[in-house]
């Protein structure tokens, strides 16, 4: 009898949902589209400054030895130092 009443409020609930959900309304509503000109309203962009040269930093750990770029912190070169890690050791 329990698995009759789990389908009987399974199905009361999926059939509430269903005609609450699929109500008709009079109506529907549309919102306006407006135009606007962004772009052209806008104040000129400031001219890009030059970025400095990269710089690179070099990471030591007993693990492995790592560069990073200054810019962005760009990783660019790991070496592992263990020889476990490591393809020729």
């Amino acid at each position: 009898m329990e698995r009759g009443s789990r389908i009987l409020i399974f199905l009361l609930i999926f059939a509430g949902l269903y005609f609450f959900m699929n109500g008709e309304s009079d109506t529907p509503e549309v919102q306006p589209i407006i135009h606007r000109d962004l772009v052209e309203n806008q104040a000129p962009a400031p001219a890009a400054e030059a970025a400095p040269a990269s710089a690179f930093c070099d990471l030591w750990t007993k693990e492995f030895h790592a560069t990073v770029d200054s810019q962005g912190a760009v990783l660019s070169k790991v070496e592992p130092l263990i020889a476990k890690y490591r393809k020729d050791g």
